[in-house]
């Protein structure tokens, strides 16, 4: 919709009024437009690093190609504002972030914590989710599937070793001498071997 400016003038008569759309006002609209992809990134690269390298520099050329080659009225230019500014972009980054906190992150440092996974596990979850090389949905897909199967399996394990190593049988098990006890508290025992 382009933007009104009303001009008095001596040769108008009484309520009559100039409407255009000027440079000036084209450009504080684009201007928006990059300022809300560049957030957009922010969130889904450099944040999250939801989004590939790829998938950044793709949506950019898009982006830059709309903004100097459509008008202000004209619906791909439409579909910027509506993807990068106002309600829905802040909805959709918000969405983002908490899959990235509460379903990667969080999860991921409680099993840490609880010793139900290593650090160097942790690591490589964190190093996944943000390979650049990868694609958004791929590391989507794994965070809705295979992140919480493998946290399960782990947290599950963990819970065993503690239920073992409560059990009042255990004390015994330590006390024993056969090299096959032994073998098996000092794999129960180990974090390194149980991680």
């Amino acid at each position: 919709m382009p933007i009104s400016t009303v001009y008095p003038s001596s040769s108008y008569s009484s309520g009559e009024t100039e409407t255009y759309q000027s440079d000036s006002q084209f450009s504080y609209a684009a201007q928006e437009v990059r300022a809300g992809f560049e957030d957009f990134i922010r969130v889904n690269f450099t944040e999250t690093g939801f989004l590939s390298e790829a998938e950044v520099a793709e949506q950019r050329q898009h982006v830059e190609k709309v903004l100097k080659t459509k008008s202000q009225d004209s619906s791909e230019f439409q579909d910027l504002v509506a993807s990068y500014t106002g309600d829905f972009a802040e909805q959709s980054k918000a969405k983002n972030l908490s899959i990235f906190y509460d379903k990667v992150v969080t999860p991921l440092v409680n099993a840490k914590n609880s010793k139900a996974i290593s650090e160097n596990s942790y690591n490589e979850w964190m190093t996944w989710i943000r390979d650049k090389n990868r694609n958004a949905q791929e590391k989507k897909t794994s965070i809705m599937t295979t992140l919480p199967e493998y946290l399960s399996r782990r947290n599950k394990v963990a819970a065993e070793r503690e239920s073992i190593q409560g059990d009042s049988r255990y004390e015994k098990l330590k006390e024993s001498e056969n090299p096959e006890h032994k073998k098996i508290v000092k794999d129960i025992e180990d974090d390194y071997h149980f991680l």
